[in-house]
């Protein structure tokens, strides 16, 4: 989680008035203190309307080394009261594309945050523990 730099994030697309699963790739941050992942997305985007609906998301990290990743099958995602600045200044000490990003005008900006119990965690594409979120 400290390392790594994107999760897949899924959540329930309702477009059509058929409930479809979503995924998309999405950068953050995991925050130590309060236990939970960070991330940005554009006002109005598709996925806000989405995480309005439902509140109920599902991850995994995309892994870098050891081919260690994290799975998150039910957590909650909510509007964060972290400011869209401070979201952004933490994930561009992983990724400094976001130097730029923060720079520019991020009015439209909208930080969000994941919380959740437990997660899976699984090593060569094999389920290792589940371990909680504590």
């Amino acid at each position: 989680m400290k390392e790594s730099t994107q999760i897949a994030l899924a959540s329930l697309s309702t477009s059509d008035e058929v409930m479809k699963p979503n995924v998309r790739l999405m950068c953050f941050y995991y925050d130590f203190t309060t236990k939970k992942i960070y991330f940005c997305t554009f006002q109005n985007s598709p996925k806000m309307a989405e995480f309005e609906k439902n509140e109920r998301v599902a991850f995994t990290t995309c892994p870098i080394e050891e081919h260690l990743a994290v799975r998150v099958e039910d957590a909650i995602i909510q509007r964060s009261s972290k400011s869209a600045m401070e979201v952004l200044e933490e994930i561009s000490k992983k990724i400094s594309m976001f130097d730029d990003i923060k720079s520019g005008d991020i009015s439209n900006i909208i930080p969000y945050e994941i919380s959740f119990d437990k997660i899976h965690l699984h090593a060569e594409h094999n389920y290792v523990v589940d371990l909680e979120n504590s």
